[in-house]
């Protein structure tokens, strides 16, 4: 498994990064707790340690991050090439040809994500849910009435958009687009590329 972080770049006036994640397969939303977790340490809602307790056996509360921009980038196929593709009755595995076809195609796919987020701030919105967690087991009710309490804190201040206040009052992030790889079968790696948008 490999997961990096690429340079941060701007688009519309936002900036995003991508991340890339290869791996033979992944569970369920693993990706998006994954970019969720991170982000919950570097907005200072956790400290680093829950990283660690979320590889323990404890129940951990890990928020996902919003969806927008996962995806898969590309297939990988050297276990199988590797196992059947040199037995005389399979034939390898190989899409290079289409490389050029295939990055036009995902600017496309990047374009389409990165005027979402901007249209419809789905990180900055998720960004807003972070106080309702509680990072230890489910959300609890403490975590909901701290929320209520930072609600009626931003009311009594009489500004009608409560939540907008509420998101201003977090520490924010610039848009994150996230790349990252995945498995399609146990057979065949395959890089997922996935884009989440979070911002300030």
């Amino acid at each position: 498994m490999d997961f990096n972080c690429g340079q941060p770049f701007e688009r519309q006036g936002m900036e995003f990064v991508v991340l890339r994640v290869k791996g033979q397969s992944f569970m369920l939303h693993q990706i998006r707790k994954m970019v969720g977790l991170v982000m919950v340490v570097a907005q200072g809602h956790a400290n680093e340690d829950i990283i660690h307790r979320a590889w323990g056996g404890d129940k951990v509360d890990v928020p996902k991050a919003p969806a927008l921009g996962l995806l898969l980038d590309r297939p990988f196929f050297d276990a199988y090439n590797k196992k059947f593709g040199t037995d005389g009755s399979h034939d390898c595995v190989d899409v290079s040809a289409f490389e050029d076809d295939v990055e036009k195609f995902k600017q496309k796919i990047y374009d389409t994500i990165i005027e979402t987020e901007v249209k419809e701030n789905s990180m900055m919105h998720w960004l807003g849910t972070l106080v309702q967690h509680d990072f230890v087991g489910n959300r609890t009710d403490v975590s909901v009435a701290n929320r209520q309490e930072t609600l009626r804190d931003v009311e009594a201040t009489g500004d009608s958009n409560v939540e907008e206040q509420l998101d201003c009052k977090q520490s924010v992030v610039n848009p994150v687009f996230t790349q990252d790889t995945d498995a399609c079968t146990a057979s065949a790696g395959d890089e997922k590329l996935s884009t989440f948008p979070s911002r300030q």
